[in-house]
């Protein structure tokens, strides 16, 4: 997959994307069993620094279709197709499978030497705006909010 799977989708923090998807076609007496690796890199913004990073992915699941009479999703990991239907649009599970690789807390790694890998001059401008926040005075009207018990 690359970053013109990902434009169809209208996602504005990827940058660059290569991802290699497995999909595996179990076919069962009742129903078939779609099972989804993805493995790869996508850059995405560091939620410290704000630079681009390339971000880890190794993700997968399990996708199930039954046969009926009409179309229908039961739920993310089930889907009811038509009997006579020979075809399956699966960018959607190959979509969802691929966000949930990515990390809620996106940061750049700790290299060897224990050093994160983010932007040094972006984390001391951010200490810098930290430490002034820190320092600056409450405003007093909202101090009595302090007492409210819940």
């Amino acid at each position: 997959m690359n970053r013109d799977f990902f434009n169809s989708f209208e996602v504005e923090e990827i940058n660059k994307v290569e991802l290699e998807a497995e999909v595996q076609l179990v076919k069962k007496t009742n129903y078939l069993e779609l099972e989804f690796s993805i493995t790869g890199f996508i850059e995405v913004i560091c939620d410290v620094c704000l630079d681009f990073y390339a971000q880890k992915i190794e993700s997968g699941g399990k996708l199930y279709i039954r046969f009926g009479e009409v179309n229908n999703e039961l739920s993310e990991e089930l889907i009811v197709i038509a009997s006579n239907q020979t075809e399956i649009d699966i960018s959607q599970q190959l979509y969802d499978f691929s966000m949930l690789g990515i990390p809620f807390r996106k940061q750049h790694d700790i290299d060897s030497k224990g050093e994160s890998g983010c932007d040094p001059e972006m984390v001391k401008i951010l200490s810098n705006m930290m430490e002034k926040d820190e320092n600056r005075q409450n405003d007093p009207r909202w101090s009595n909010l302090k007492n409210l018990k819940y």
